[in-house]
C-alpha cells in the first residue's frame, strides 16, 4: 500500500464512495510513474492484479480500476461497478484516458470494507451517449443500460468473478478489510444433492422451478424461504457455500427453499405486495416441499429472504403473514415502491400507498404479528438505504423487533451472497 500524504489525508472523505480526478491521487501512485502504459507497466499491472487497492486514511481505500483499450473507435468505455457512479448518467461512468497511452482508469475513494462487482462496457462505434435532460429519459434509462450490458468485458486483470445466473460472469473486487465471505470463495468439490420440483399454481396461473436442499445440524429443523432462486443455485452456487456452512458453524438442521421468480414481468407483479403470492406459497408449493424434506409448522422457526424486490415481498410475508413466517431477512428492500417519482420502474403504480405508509398508519401488521426484520442496504444504493432506515423505523414504530445495517457496496450479488450467510450465521442459532 503506498502512504498517504498530509494532503490525500484532508482531501479524504467519509461516506459512499467519491470519485477523484487525477490529481487527486497520491505521488507513487501507478497513474503518476513515468512509464505509465508502457510494455513493463502493463506487465506489472498484470502481475499485480487489479483493481489497486491502495491506503488513504484510515478505514478509506483509494480503488483504481484499469483498462486497456483495445475499442479506439468507441465514443466511451463505461465502468459499471456496484456500489460506484450509479446509473442516472452514462457519463459518470465513462472512463478516463492517460494522455497519449492506451490506459483507461477511473479511481474512488472508498470504504475499506467494499465489495462490488464490476465489468467493462466499450460503446459501439457510431453510438450516442443519451441526453439525460430529455424528459424521457428515465422511462428510458433501464433499456438504454440493458443495451449497452451487452457489450460487457471482464477484468482481464482479476481473477475473481461472480456468475448470478443472468448473462457472462463479472470481475469481483474488493477493499483491504471487505468481509472475506470465505463459505463462496472456498472449491466447494462435489456440489450437495438438492430436489428441484415443479410448482403448478392454480392461485397465480403459472408454474415454476422450487429447489429443495436440506442442510444437517444441531437440534429442531429450521425452515428457510429464498426469493429469485434460479440465481441462487444456478448462479452463484448457493448450494455448496450453504453446505460450507453447515460444515463450519453450528447451525440448526435446515430445510432451504429456492424460489424461482420466472421472467422480469412475472417477478415485478409478484414480488411487490402482491397479496395472492404468499398465500399460494404455503398452501400449494410447501406442501410440495413437505414431501422430500423437513417443514416445520412453527412461525419462530421459519425465516423468509430476499433482495430487491424480493426483499420487499419478504417484508410483506413477515407482515401479512407473521404466523407463518416469523424471521424476515430483507436484503436493499425496493421500499420505493409503488412511487414512480422515487424509482422509475416499468408500468403504472398498483397500490395507493407504500408498505411503510401502510405499517405507520397501523393497517400492517396482521393481528398477532410478532415477526422479527433484520433489514440491510448498501451505502452505494442512493435513497435505498434511506428508505430501509425508514421502514426499519416504521416498523419499530409498530412494536415490532427490527434492525437495520448499512454495508460499503451497491445494489449488487456480490454484498448480498455473503450478507445472506453472515444473517444465517447469526440467527439460525436463536431460532
Amino acid at each position: 500500500m503506498i502512504p498517504h500524504t498530509d494532503e490525500l489525508a484532508a482531501a479524504a472523505t467519509t461516506g459512499p464512495p467519491c470519485l477523484l480526478s487525477l490529481a487527486d491521487l497520491p505521488d507513487g501512485h501507478a497513474l503518476r510513474r513515468p512509464d505509465v502504459g508502457s510494455p513493463q507497466w502493463w506487465s506489472w499491472v498484470e502481475q499485480t492484479g487489479t483493481p489497486l487497492i491502495q491506503q488513504w486514511v484510515p478505514g478509506r481505500d483509494v480503488i483504481t480500476f484499469l483498462l486497456r483499450d483495445a475499442w479506439p473507435g468507441a465514443p466511451a468505455v463505461l465502468a459499471d461497478i456496484g456500489g460506484m457512479g450509479g446509473h442516472q448518467d452514462p457519463m459518470d461512468n465513462a472512463m478516463e484516458r492517460v494522455p497519449g497511452t492506451d490506459v483507461l482508469w477511473c479511481a474512488f475513494d472508498t470504504d475499506d470494507q467494499w465489495r462490488g462487482s464490476y465489468s467493462f462496457l466499450p460503446m459501439e462505434p457510431g453510438a450516442t451517449l443519451p441526453d439525460t435532460s430529455d424528459p424521457d429519459w428515465p422511462e428510458q434509462r433501464r433499456p438504454w443500460w440493458l443495451a449497452a450490458m451487452r457489450s460487457r468485458v471482464r477484468d482481464p486483470n482479476n481473477g475473481v468473478t461472480i456468475d448470478t445466473g443472468r448473462g457472462p460472469a463479472v470481475s469481483v473486487g474488493s477493499a483491504s478489510r471487505a468481509p472475506r465471505q470465505k463459505v463462496w470463495t472456498v472449491d466447494h468439490g462435489q456440489q450437495p444433492e438438492i430436489a428441484r420440483l415443479t410448482w403448478r399454481s392454480s392461485v397465480l396461473d403459472n408454474e415454476r422451478s422450487i429447489w429443495v436442499q436440506q442442510a444437517p445440524g444441531v437440534g429442531e429443523p429450521v425452515l428457510v424461504v429464498v426469493s429469485d432462486g434460479q440465481r441462487w443455485v444456478d448462479g452463484l452456487g448457493a448450494t455448496g457455500a450453504l453446505a460450507e456452512l453447515h460444515a463450519r458453524s453450528t447451525l440448526p438442521p435446515t430445510t432451504y427453499v429456492f424460489v424461482d421468480s420466472l421472467d422480469h414481468e412475472t417477478r415485478g407483479r409478484e414480488l411487490p405486495c402482491h397479496p395472492d403470492y404468499w398465500p399460494a406459497l404455503v398452501d400449494e408449493a410447501l406442501p410440495l416441499v413437505a414431501e422430500v424434506a423437513p417443514v416445520t409448522s412453527v412461525a419462530g422457526r421459519t425465516l423468509v429472504n430476499g433482495q430487491s424486490f424480493g426483499g420487499l415481498a419478504a417484508v410483506y410475508a413477515g407482515l401479512t403473514l407473521p404466523e407463518r413466517f416469523g424471521n424476515v431477512v430483507c436484503q436493499s428492500g425496493s421500499f420505493w415502491w409503488p412511487d414512480v417519482d422515487r424509482w422509475p420502474i416499468d408500468g403504472e403504480a398498483e397500490q395507493p400507498s407504500s408498505l411503510q405508509q401502510r405499517v405507520r398508519a397501523g393497517e400492517l401488521p396482521a393481528a398477532g404479528g410478532g415477526a422479527r426484520f433484520w433489514l440491510s442496504a448498501g451505502d452505494g444504493e442512493g435513497d435505498m438505504s434511506r428508505l430501509g432506515r425508514e421502514m426499519t423505523e416504521a416498523l419499530l414504530g409498530a412494536g415490532l423487533s427490527a434492525e437495520f445495517e448499512e454495508y460499503a457496496g451497491g445494489h449488487d450479488w456480490a454484498c448480498w451472497r455473503g450478507g445472506l450467510t453472515d444473517a444465517l450465521t447469526r440467527i439460525l442459532p436463536e431460532l
